[in-house]
């Protein structure tokens, strides 16, 4: 069933309101979302925002205290097993390779995962390849760097192509060349028809090569942001005041986007081009009334959004 949906694109991860306690701390806090296939997703935010307890929930690993997750109209929680069979996840930590070479450790989770021999060997082939990895393939893997490690990991996760791909920071210890590399091969899955959800610190990859990001804080999403919306593209400028109480930000919240750190005492604001020129009288007027100490005015980039 999954794969017919993947071509036909029809196939979505859907959450509804979702809340996980864990005794009385809060992990995720009535999150909705929806996760597209064809798209690459990336989840970003603090540790100890909720990434790794939605990610839990969405491979039906742990159960939501309230909530609904459903692949298409398979309800995780209900069918959990079967739901397992569909996703494919590269954890954070480094999978154990000892004893088994980088292509003994790829092609032997292919088979697990239903592929032939001859159809693994082929498929490994085709991934070292295409990750510049030939030189290392027969190489025993606690010989093996971190980074080719964490490539290893990532070839073992995406080897077989599922319909739902989760990556927790796989480009951690990686040369630059071969996160390139990564990348490009997530990308090719995605327009596939996988769903591609990763978890990453690396804002500067997420501007570059993701679809859409979603920040997570104190377990809710504040930010979900399809990078090729029209929102994304207008708001080209953040505008920093400093030194600015909360209850002089009224001039400027109430027309334009704004986002206030009130340890910081500092407001930004997140500008169109017209916005800009419209936005200065204002704050020459709150110069001028010493009700802020001094200003910034720069591009937008993702560390401004978290």
């Amino acid at each position: 069933m999954f794969s017919v949906l993947r071509k036909e694109g029809r196939m979505n991860i859907i959450i509804k309101n979702v809340t996980k306690y864990y005794k009385e701390m809060k992990a995720n806090d009535n999150i909705s979302t929806i996760f597209h296939s064809h798209q690459i997703t990336a989840l970003i935010g603090h540790n100890g925002a909720g990434k790794s307890t939605l990610l839990h929930q969405i491979c039906g690993l742990i159960t939501p205290t309230k909530g609904e997750i459903y692949l298409d109209s398979l309800d995780v929680v209900k069918n959990h097993q079967q739901i397992r069979q569909h996703i494919s996840v590269m954890p954070q930590f480094q999978v154990p390779l000892k004893g088994v070479t980088m292509m003994q450790a790829i092609q032997s989770i292919a088979m697990v995962k239903g592929l032939s021999k001859k159809e693994a060997k082929h498929k490994v082939e085709e991934i070292i390849t295409s990750l510049q990895l030939n030189k290392w393939k027969d190489i025993s893997g606690e010989k093996l760097s971190g980074g080719l490690q964490r490539l290893t990991s990532f070839a073992m996760c995406v080897v077989d192509e599922a319909p739902v791909i989760i990556l927790d920071e796989p480009t951690n210890d990686v040369d630059p060349i071969r996160r390139v590399l990564m990348w490009e091969y997530l990308r090719k899955l995605a327009n596939q028809g996988s769903i591609v959800i990763i978890v990453t610190h690396n804002l500067l990859e997420v501007e570059k090569y993701a679809d859409r990001y979603i920040v997570l804080n104190k377990g809710c999403i504040i930010e979900d942001i399809e990078l090729n919306s029209t929102y994304t593209h207008d708001i080209k400028h953040i505008l920093s005041i400093y030194d600015i109480e909360d209850i002089d930000n009224k001039v400027f919240q109430d027309q334009f986007n704004t986002k206030y750190d009130r340890n910081q005492k500092r407001l930004l604001l997140f500008l169109n081009e017209d916005e800009v020129i419209s936005v200065m009288p204002k704050l020459l007027q709150v110069l001028k009334d010493k009700k802020a100490t001094n200003y910034e005015l720069k591009i937008k980039n993702l560390y401004d959004m978290i």
